[in-house]
């Protein structure tokens, strides 16, 4: 390669310098022949066709970089790692023209203050020893002017500094244009890395946990157990909550830097915070439905608690037989049924409410398909079920001790009566029950009527708890009611079973989602 371009540079300084050779190829030429030897040497290192011959290459290579960078004619590099090894190999490439250019420059420099010394001394020597040496005769057989020649080489090599200087202008645009977009895809690339690596977190992690642990827990310490391990859940996506935040502001800061395009860079940060808002908002839900979950088996366990208490004779009761001793005690029975039934309807709305959620996070229809989420708002139904009887059951404990004030206030008047008291008719002293413990003379009489059987029926007869017979229970089926039985009931025809009217009432009261006769269900 070197030795082709010494050849082409001797034809051109053949064809620049015809004068020289022949006084090159004289060696009794003495002063002038070593400055027109040392332009000769400079000469042959010149490269500046070589760097002319290059430059098509350099553009070339400076277009594939482009195309690479905004895929202007072919598709764009999608690889950061490949991107990059471009970039620096386009880096390369710049050092390499401009050591190039540096090189040319220097040279043709240094052969232009030669050529222009060569003209300083023609002009400084004698003609006389120019004749006496034959070389006047030899250029004027050439019949040309050598301070003429070395004038116009100067010129040529001159206008070839400006073409070379102009080359490399063009070239160092194209390089910083294709350096630039270059910077900006990798910085795209790297950008969507670490936004994949979020992503990819939330697809893999954050997405698998929540759909693995949908469940609430069947009672009060699964459902804390599914709570602490949510909490540790959250700690952990916080670290990626982190990262999304400090990519969002890295984005604003690249759009605003023009290090990336700003349109496409917001444009992958928009898409980022929808995925990560969409999974902060399913974190929540779950967080809230284990809360509510957590509260609504507190309340049942608190609820069943006072509700034993109760069966046991615990509660309220008159400290003695006076009438306002039972006046107060009634008040105070009075005010702990409505809490209590306050209460219970509290924990039911927060049981209904549960409910609804784990509907809308199942996405169920009105006709619910068997499944395991299906078998964990049954649970869910049948304790709501349970509630319901608990707030009967309290109830009835509240009448239980109504009743026994009312008798404890009326033996307290017979046996004022019995002690030498003023005698007093039924009515009088019903009169007197009833308005000793603020209540109606009706429940007076039903009440005496029961403990002592006026009426002589067997129905007004007050039992003890165990021989007592226990009424019909009541169930209103409303819409909640009749959903859970409809989607109970589908579940056998998905396990193609056809259960007799007898069967399907004890299947539902197994289930606690129904708790009345046959009839109930024509």
């Amino acid at each position: 390669m070197c030795r082709k371009l010494e050849n082409v540079q001797n034809e051109m300084m053949e064809e620049e310098y015809p004068l020289l050779l022949p006084q090159f190829n004289n060696r009794k030429k003495a002063p002038l022949y070593d400055h027109e030897r040392a332009a000769l040497r400079y000469s042959k290192v010149m490269v500046a066709e070589a760097y002319a011959s290059a430059v098509g290459g350099w553009g070339a290579q400076c277009a594939v970089a482009l195309q690479l960078a905004t895929g202007q004619g072919g598709a764009p590099c999608n690889d950061p790692r490949a991107l990059e090894q471009h970039a620096q190999r386009h880096r390369q490439l710049y050092e390499h023209m401009c050591q190039a250019y540096t090189e040319v420059h220097s040279t043709s420099k240094k052969l232009l203050y030669q050529l222009d010394h060569l003209v300083q001394v023609c002009h400084q020597t004698d003609p006389a020893d120019m004749q006496s040496d034959g070389s006047v005769s030899t250029a004027g057989s050439s019949g040309g002017d050598p301070a003429a020649d070395y004038s116009s080489g100067a010129n040529h090599v001159l206008a070839v500094i400006h073409q070379i200087l102009g080359h490399h202008r063009a070239l160092e645009a194209r390089y910083h244009q294709a350096r630039l977009k270059l910077h900006q895809r990798l910085a795209l690339l790297l950008y969507k890395e670490d936004c994949r690596q979020v992503l990819d977190w939330l697809a893999n992690h954050g997405d698998v946990f929540l759909q693995k642990n949908t469940g609430v827990g069947r009672n009060l310490h699964k459902a804390r157990v599914y709570q602490k391990s949510h909490e540790h859940f959250e700690n952990v996506a916080q670290n990626t909550y982190t990262n999304a935040e400090k990519l969002l502001a890295a984005a604003e800061e690249l759009a605003r830097s023009g290090e990336c395009d700003p349109e496409e860079v917001l444009g992958v940060a928009r898409d980022l915070e929808a995925h990560v808002a969409a999974f902060a908002a399913r974190v929540d839900r779950r967080r809230r439905r284990l809360d509510l979950a957590v509260l609504l088996y507190t309340h049942e366990k608190e609820l069943v608690q006072w509700l034993d208490t109760l069966r046991s004779g615990g509660g309220v009761c008159a400290a003695d037989d006076t009438p306002e001793a039972a006046r107060r005690a009634l008040e105070q029975c009075a005010q702990h049924r409505a809490a209590s039934l306050d209460a219970c309807a509290a924990t039911i709305a927060q049981g209904e409410a549960l409910l609804q959620d784990l509907r809308r996070a199942a996405l169920l229809p009105d006709v619910f398909m068997w499944s395991e989420r299906d078998g964990r708002s049954r649970i869910n139904q049948r304790r709501l079920a349970l509630l319901h009887l608990y707030r009967k059951h309290e109830e009835n404990c509240f009448n239980c001790q109504t009743r026994e004030f009312v008798i404890r206030l009326r033996n307290y008047f017979d046996r004022e009566s019995q002690n030498g008291g003023p005698i007093l008719p039924i009515t009088s002293v019903v009169e007197r029950v009833a308005d000793a413990l603020d209540i109606g003379q009706r429940t007076v009489r039903r009440i005496t009527k029961e403990k002592y059987g006026e009426t002589g029926t067997e129905e007004n007869k007050l039992h003890t708890p165990k021989k007592r017979k226990r009424a019909k229970l009541v169930v209103g089926i409303d819409s909640f009611d009749a959903d859970a039985i409809r989607r109970h009931v589908y579940g056998y025809y998905l396990r193609n079973k056809y259960p007799t009217r007898k069967k399907l009432v004890h299947s539902l009261k197994e289930a606690g989602l129904f708790f009345s006769g046959e009839s109930s269900l024509t």
